[in-house]
């Protein structure tokens, strides 16, 4: 009998080892299952997390640049518009000083023209 008392305990053995074996390969799955759902959470979380990122950064740096750009348009529209404007002055002076002088010329001999037809019509006030 202490034959068959040595196979049952080795029967007993490695049925215990291959229990055993079953019960790791089973928590093995279930963690692997674990690891790989908690995988995906923790991807769609980044994911969420970069795409929010994204959008702050796009949203900052628009704003950003939109000032900047309206700030430099509007410093060098006035910088242009002086220019030109000046410009403008100086080109345009002689020719609206001759201007001013040739409707002075003109004004004046309106009033000499208005003034000898007053002298002509002295003559026919009589009449």
């Amino acid at each position: 009998m202490p034959k068959d008392n040595s196979s049952f305990q080795d029967l007993e053995k490695q049925l215990a080892k291959d229990s055993l074996k079953k019960a790791l390969k089973d928590l093995h799955g279930e963690i692997t299952k674990d690891v790989e759902k908690n995988k995906a959470t923790f991807s769609q979380e980044i994911q969420k997390t970069l795409k929010t990122f994204k959008e702050d950064l796009e949203d900052t740096i628009s704003k950003e640049l939109d000032q900047r750009i309206s700030a430099h348009l509007k410093m060098n529209f006035l910088d242009i518009s002086t220019k030109v404007t000046s410009s403008f002055y100086e080109s345009s002076s002689p020719f609206l000083q001759q201007a001013e002088e040739d409707l002075q010329r003109l004004h004046r001999q309106g009033e000499s023209t208005l003034t000898s037809w007053k002298a002509m019509m002295l003559q026919y006030t009589s009449l």
